[in-house]
Order: structure tokens, then sequence, then C-alpha cells
């Protein structure tokens, strides 16, 4: 016959084999829980970055700012300026290869379905308030700047758990293109258009 101290180391043998059991399960979703959490924060700041990114690349590029951009002459490369001015606001998250992400697209203001091409100029106005686009950074012309599929994947501890499902992310900005910019010497009014190299 068992004595009742017996019994009773027995029973919390059994509660603390019941205690680990109980832990074990719950572990796994209150993990899966706390990542999932994490990671639908993580992708909410990710796309805050992506968008501040862009808008501050729209910003620069309606300027027509001739100087140089991190060692690119930007009057004749206007494209890499902008995707450099990107890629410094992204937080590292759009440089390296991950740049491949960013486009650049101009649209006459006349049509905004279709950017321009270096084939489609020049393009004949349908609307009389605008004239013939004869350059892609033409005045009043709209530039679009874009970061395109993104990849993003859940921050998942777990293999074959949500880790292997990634998501695109997306961000735009856009704006009118500025008048042309004034010379810092001599405080003149660009005549010419602000070219940025072909197919501008």
């Amino acid at each position: 016959m068992k004595s009742a101290h017996t019994s009773g180391r027995e029973r919390r043998r059994g509660q603390h084999g019941s205690a680990v059991m109980e832990f074990a399960l719950i572990m796994f979703p209150f993990f899966a829980l706390i990542f999932g959490i994490m990671s639908i924060a993580y992708m909410i700041f990710l796309n805050g970055v992506l968008q501040s990114a862009v808008r501050a690349g729209c910003r620069w590029a309606i300027t027509f700012n001739r100087g140089t951009y991190d060692g690119i002459a930007c009057s004749s490369e206007q494209d890499a300026c902008i995707k450099a001015v990107v890629e410094d606001n992204a937080f590292g998250f759009l440089s390296g290869t991950n740049s491949q992400y960013i486009v650049i697209n101009y649209y006459p203001p006349f049509s905004l379905n279709t950017p321009i091409t270096a084939a489609s100029l020049p393009i004949t106005s349908t609307d009389p308030n605008y004239p013939n686009v004869t350059y892609m950074n033409q005045t009043n012309n709209v530039i679009q700047v874009t970061v395109t599929g993104y990849p993003a994947v859940w921050l998942a501890p777990f293999p074959g758990f949500l880790n292997q499902q990634a998501f695109t992310l997306y961000a735009s900005a856009s704006d009118v293109l500025e008048g042309y910019g004034v010379d810092t010497t001599t405080g003149a009014l660009y005549t010419g258009p602000p070219t940025a190299g072909p197919p501008y």
C-alpha cells in the first residue's frame, strides 16, 4: 500500500510532466504569433522607408539639378542621380543589386498612360495648352519614381512556416517637372533644355 507521501510525489511528477507538455504545445503558436507581429511591423516599416525614398528621389528630380551627386554628373546622367538619391534615402534596402527595383518614367502632360521612350519622340501635343514633347525631361512633363516588386519575407523562425512566403512591395511618387534651373554663378535662368544625356 502506497503512503500518502509517495502518492503526493507521483502527483507532483505527473503535474510537472503535464506542464512540460502544455508548454511544448503552446510554444509553437506563441512564437509564431510573436514573429508574425514582428513581421507585420517590419513590412509596414519597410513600405514606409521605400515610399519616403521614392518621394525624395522625385523631389530631387523635378529641380533639374545640374551639379553632381555622389560623384555622378547629373547634367548627363539624370536618371543615375535620381536612383542614387533614392538609394541614399532607403537605409540600405535599395543598395547594390536591389537598385534594379528602382524604375523612372517620364510622361507627357497630355497623355499619362504611356511612358515616353526614345522611339516615341517627338510626341505631338493633343492639348493646345502644352507644346510638343521633344525630350523626356521637358518642363511640364510628369516624372514617376517607383520601387517595383521589392521582395520581402516573413521573419518566422520555423522551417517551412511562412518564412518561405515572399511578398512584393511597391512604392511610387510622381510630380510635374519644374522650369529651368538658375545658374548659381550668374543668377540667370538656363535657356536651353535641361538635358540629362540620351535619350532625354
